[in-house]
């Protein structure tokens, strides 16, 4: 385009008019339009500006000895030869020799020169229409250079640095397709994709920092590399072969309990390397919960730590199927090892292609509303993340670089994702705290003051208990990311971020059977608590009741490819997935998330999390009533720090209240009562008479026996409901007297 002077851009800094858009001369009379460009330092450019209006550029576009002509033709030639070409929508670098230099007048912006080598490939199923053979599925191999002159490269295929890296294997025969129409015969590359293969290319790249001394870590954090993860995994991979037998790809399903430590990232990939699937069941499910996924799964094995023996014992007397075996967490091998020059590799030779659909490991729904849900994912689930690059408008690489204290769960998807996923795929330094406690204000401060950390993720529980605090407060806002999720946060903390924290601090959605959601924050701070929703996840807000919304996601080749909703779906038996409430006799088209949302007043587009659709409460005479969405109103309280509302089949709801600062006698909690009245009144007004709250069926728990929490610091309202089923029903009977 550029032999024809003239290019249709509006660019500030493009010399450029706009080119005849037909071969005809009557389109210079009313498309031209010249840009007037004056940031250019001593360059020809005036007749850039003018070529539009010469007669010349409309004939030479039929003109079919123009050499820009001809090389356009033998391109659409190749790919009448070549369907592949037409399909390399997915761009990805894979090396460079290139340089910078600095030209005359360039304001010292730099300009990179030299040699690129690329890859073009297939976007992800679903998500173009291929041309190209379907089973084929080849990638194409382009070498760029942009020196005006010859250059003589030399090659060192051992070395990132100098190495031309192909997108083809060792051995392969390339073909050249334009002049000299060369063949080559490819050697072995440095660069392969995994965790293998970083530890083997760049083995000091850091994968983690950890604590040097648990006790204290005023002594400072200890880098944990790649090297060392991969020998850590490899290790563990052989001694689940020798402790467990050999699998060899018939993906029985063994559990694993162990401290708060990158064990759980361990062994969820040395489980993929020997073709088992791993539980990750959570520390602080119930024994009904543990012996119902261990019964639904047919758990041959049960692997605990030593710091698990109490769970592991308890299991034991409940569930007998399985073998429990007892083993020192990877974790605690990993923050001892020395040196990573040598260990015994565990080869893993499957191409993603054949692994793509190999289960991997079983996570579950937090269960708050009953039983917790079985989820079995594949490699292909975990490779969602990674597809987060070629999302269009993903905020996912932001996060590219950053060292990010976890203070998840990491036995939880969420947990995995940081501790796993996001440094793997996205390039990020997992920060834990402590192996053996549950973090807190004191613990995250401790990482914070002495690991080099510049972000964060924490439980809404959490986050707002820093909030609250006036000096952990001022030590978060030195982070450049803040993000948390599992649950909404309280809105007086909602208040004092939109107002203090300038944007850095954002939900992150996601569910046990999607993985990450396609959200992304409103770029203004008044809207904290509100965010959108990506179209390529196909969100489709179905009203409920009054402002509530529930979000139905529909299966589109976008939503298949950067969402797990309905690979989840294909993984998990039917058996298994009887919570998905799916007729697998008929194409399932969409999948509720069962999860209610109310829109901004005044933006079209932005959406706040509400509450669950399982928090319906059905009170006698068919009254109905979200608890969640009501809970979430009074829990505004600054007083409060947690509520739960129930009655189900009652006259009338009653209110389960905790206080922030608990309260031991009668006159202080009646006083307290006092004091929040006003906030549930103000909530009384958006419902029916019946479905009221009143002051005779409130109970202020807290003093002896606080509400459940899940692992996310959500209250857990099924576990909660039967702890104080005593108190309830005597509420109840005083009330009805």
């Amino acid at each position: 385009e550029q032999a024809f002077y003239t290019l249709d851009n509006t660019a500030s800094n493009y010399v450029f008019g706009r080119q005849p858009i037909s071969s005809s001369l009557a389109w210079q009379t009313h498309g031209c339009y010249s840009l007037g460009a004056d940031i250019f330092y001593d360059f020809p450019v005036e007749a850039g500006t003018n070529g539009c209006n010469d007669d010349n550029v409309s004939l030479d576009h039929r003109d079919p000895t123009h050499p820009v002509r001809n090389i356009i033709k033998s391109f659409y030639h190749l790919r009448t030869k070549n369907s592949i070409l037409n399909d390399g929508w997915s761009l990805q670098s894979l090396s460079n020799q290139t340089r910078q230099i600095f030209l005359p007048g360039s304001n010292g912006e730099a300009t990179e020169v030299g040699m690129w080598s690329v890859m073009r490939n297939q976007f992800y199923d679903g998500v173009q229409n291929l041309t190209g053979s379907a089973t084929a599925k080849p990638a194409v191999w382009l070498v760029y250079g942009n020196e005006n002159h010859t250059v003589d490269y030399d090659f060192d295929c051992s070395s990132n640095d100098t190495a031309l890296v192909s997108v083809f294997d060792e051995e392969d025969e390339v073909r050249n397709l334009l002049s000299p129409y060369d063949t080559l015969t490819l050697k072995r590359g440095p660069k392969q994709l995994g965790i293998d293969e970083i530890a083997t290319i760049t083995p000091n790249r850091v994968y983690a920092s950890i604590p040097r001394d648990d006790a204290d870590m005023s002594s400072g954090f200890r880098d944990i590399t790649y090297a060392d993860f991969a020998r850590a995994i490899d290790e563990f991979a052989l001694w689940l072969d020798s402790a467990l037998g050999r699998a060899d790809g018939t993906f029985p399903t063994f559990a694993y309990f162990g401290p708060r430590d990158l064990g759980y990232a361990v062994v969820v990939v040395a489980a993929a390397k020997v073709g088992r699937k791993v539980l990750l069941a959570s520390h602080l499910a119930s024994p009904a919960a543990h012996l119902f996924l261990l019964e639904s799964l047919s758990c041959t094995d049960v692997v605990y730590a030593a710091e698990m023996v109490a769970l592991a014992q308890a299991l034991g007397s409940r569930y007998t199927a399985a073998r429990y075996v007892n083993v020192e967490s990877p974790g605690t091998s990993l923050a001892c090892m020395k040196s990573s020059s040598a260990w015994k590799r565990y080869e893993y030779t499957k191409s993603y292609s054949k692994a793509r659909l190999d289960p991997v490991m079983v996570v579950h729904t937090s269960g708050t509303t009953g039983i917790p849900n079985p989820v079995i994912w594949t490699n292909d689930m975990l490779a969602c993340v990674d597809r987060l690059h070629t999302l269009p408008g993903s905020a996912a690489t932001q996060v590219s670089g950053q060292s990010i204290y976890c203070a998840l769960p990491v036995f939880h998807t969420s947990g995995v994702t940081a501790s796993l996923l996001t440094p793997v795929y996205l390039n990020t330094i997992i920060i834990l705290g402590p192996a053996g406690v549950r973090p807190d204000k004191n613990i995250v401060l401790d990482v914070l003051r002495n690991a080099p950390v510049s972000a964060a993720s924490f439980p809404p529980s959490l986050l707002e208990e820093l909030i609250a605090d006036p000096t952990s407060r001022k030590t978060l806002k030195d982070l450049k990311k803040i993000v948390y999720g599992g649950a909404p946060i309280a809105a007086w903390t909602t208040r004092i971020i939109a107002s203090e924290f300038n944007g850095t601090v954002s939900s992150a959605l996601g569910s046990t059977e999607g993985g990450l959601w396609l959200t992304g924050a409103s770029p203004d701070p008044a809207d904290q608590g509100y965010f959108m929703i990506h179209p390529f996840m196909s969100p489709d807000f179905q009203h409920t009741d009054a402002d509530l919304y529930e979000l139905v996601v529909k299966r589109t080749p976008q939503s298949e490819t950067y969402t797990n909703f309905f690979r989840c779906i294909d993984s998990t038996p039917p058996n298994l997935a009887a919570h998905f409430g799916f007729d697998y006799e008929n194409p399932i088209t969409e999948f509720r998330t069962k999860d209610l949302f109310s829109p901004h007043p005044n933006k079209p587009g932005l959406w706040r999390y509400r509450c669950r659709k399982d928090d319906l409460v059905l009170l006698s005479g068919e009254v109905k009533m979200y608890a969640g969405a009501i809970e979430e109103a009074i829990s505004t309280h600054p007083a409060i720090a947690a509520v739960v509302v129930g009655g189900q089949n009652r006259t009338r709801p009653f209110l389960l209240v905790e206080p922030a600062t608990p309260l031991g006698t009668d006159e202080k909690k009646a006083a307290f009562v006092d004091s929040i009245w006003s906030a549930v009144e103000a909530e009384n007004e958006k419902h029916f008479e019946a479905a009221r709250l009143q002051r005779e069926l409130v109970v202020v728990v807290g003093a002896e026996k606080k509400m459940i929490r899940t692992a996310k610091g959500s209250v857990d309202r099924k576990a909660t409901l039967s702890v104080f089923e005593g108190e309830i029903d005597e509420l109840y009977k005083v009330w009805q007297s």
